[in-house]
């Protein structure tokens, strides 16, 4: 099944995988993904807020 989920994830954002096997030796992955442009200049110049640690349960 871990196969199965993989290969949607790639195919839903519009990817291919490649696979390479050799009994005895291993499979190598190849994955690969579209590109995505990068985001507008005026999300780009806003600080992302910075994290908090979590805190204690009462």
């Amino acid at each position: 099944m871990g196969l199965a989920v993989f290969h949607g994830i790639v195919t839903a954002h519009g990817g291919r995988r490649e696979v390479e096997s050799t009994p005895g030796k291993g499979s190598c992955f190849t994955l690969h993904l579209p590109r995505v442009p990068p985001p507008p200049e005026s999300a780009r110049s806003s600080p992302a807020a910075p994290m908090q640690p979590p805190r204690p349960s009462p």
